[in-house]
C-alpha cells in the first residue's frame, strides 16, 4: 500500500516474478497480490490522514498507464509469446480500478508492502483501527498481516508521468521486491528467462459466475479432471472487482486444451 503509482508497479512486477518462477522452477510464489492507494478515501483511513490527502485520490478511476510502462521497460526485457505471459499481465493490470484500504486487506492478506516511512506509521495506525474492528464480529477475526516498509524514495504524487522519474523509482521498487521475496518467500532468481523454461503460464481473466462453476461447491472437480489428463497445475485467485484470475500452468502443448476443456 502507498500511492497508486508505486502501488500498481509493485503488483506488475511480483507478478511478473511469480510467472517468471513459475516457469522456470515450477513453482508458484503466492497465491494473490492486490495493489491499494493509502489515500484513496475509505471508512478505514479517514481517521488517519487528512481531508487534502484524501482528496488526491478518488476510488474506482482508471489507473494511469505510465506507471505500469515504467516497470515493464523495454519489449525485450521479460519477453513472451505464445502464450504471451507479460502482455497479458500489463493488460490485467491496465484494467485495474483505483481502491483504498479496508479492514478486509489487514484480514486476508500476510504481507503488506508499503515504501514510505510516513505510509508505515498510517498503516499501523489502519492495522490496530481493523483489529479492533474485526474483534467486534461473531465470530471473532484476527488479522494476520505483517507490514514492511521498502525504502524505494517516493514519488512526488500520482500526477507525475514524467518517465525519467518514473524509471527510477521502477529501478529501485524493482530491486526492494526482489530483496522482500528472497527473505520472506526464500525466493532464488531464475537462471533462465521466462520464456525458456519448461513451463509455461497461461492466464484469463473470467467472471465470479464462471468462477463459481468451476469451484463446484469447493469440489474443484472440473479443475481436478483437467489438471490430471493434461498435466497442468491450475490456480484461480480473485483479482480486482468481481473479477478472478485462472492460471493454467504446465508444458507449452498443454496449456490451450486445458483452457478449452475448462471452457474459459
Amino acid at each position: 500500500m502507498c500511492t497508486i503509482a508505486r502501488s500498481m508497479m509493485a503488483q506488475t512486477y511480483l507478478e511478473l516474478l511469480r510467472v517468471w518462477t513459475m516457469n522456470t522452477q515450477k513453482r508458484w510464489l503466492f497465491e494473490r497480490v492486490h495493489s491499494v492507494g493509502i489515500r484513496v478515501p475509505t471508512d478505514l483511513n479517514k481517521s488517519f490522514l487528512g481531508a487534502e490527502k484524501l482528496k488526491e485520490a478518488k476510488a474506482k478511476e482508471a489507473v494511469k498507464d505510465a506507471p505500469i510502462t515504467a516497470i515493464a521497460g523495454e519489449d525485450s526485457y521479460f519477453k513472451t509469446k505464445d502464450p504471451d505471459e507479460k502482455g497479458t499481465i500489463l493488460k490485467h493490470m491496465r484494467g485495474h480500478k483505483t481502491s483504498g484500504p479496508t479492514d478486509y486487506h489487514f484480514e486476508n492478506f500476510e504481507h503488506i508492502i508499503c515504501f514510505d516511512e510516513e505510509t508505515k506509521k498510517v498503516l499501523e495506525k489502519m492495522k490496530k483501527l481493523a483489529e479492533a474492528s474485526l474483534q467486534d464480529k461473531s465470530p471473532p477475526e484476527n488479522v494476520t498481516s505483517h507490514i514492511h516498509w521498502l525504502d524505494c524514495g517516493s514519488l512526488k504524487n500520482d500526477e507525475d508521468e514524467n518517465m525519467e522519474n518514473l524509471r527510477k523509482t521502477a529501478g529501485k521498487i524493482k530491486v526492494a521486491i526482489k530483496g522482500f521475496l528472497k527473505r520472506n518467500f526464500q525466493w532464488e532468481k531464475p537462471a533462465i528467462a521466462i520464456a525458456d523454461g519448461e513451463w509455461r503460464t497461461l492466464q484469463v481473466l473470467v467472471p465470479e459466475e464462471t468462477q463459481k462453476k468451476l469451484k463446484n461447491d469447493g469440489k474443484w472437480t472440473i479443475t481436478k479432471e483437467v489438471s490430471k489428463k493434461k498435466g497442468v497445475q491450475i490456480r484461480i485467485g480473485r483479482d480486482a472487482g468481481a473479477q478472478y484470475l485462472v492460471s493454467i500452468s504446465g508444458p507449452k502443448g498443454k496449456l490451450e486444451d486445458a483452457q478449452k476443456m475448462l471452457s474459459i
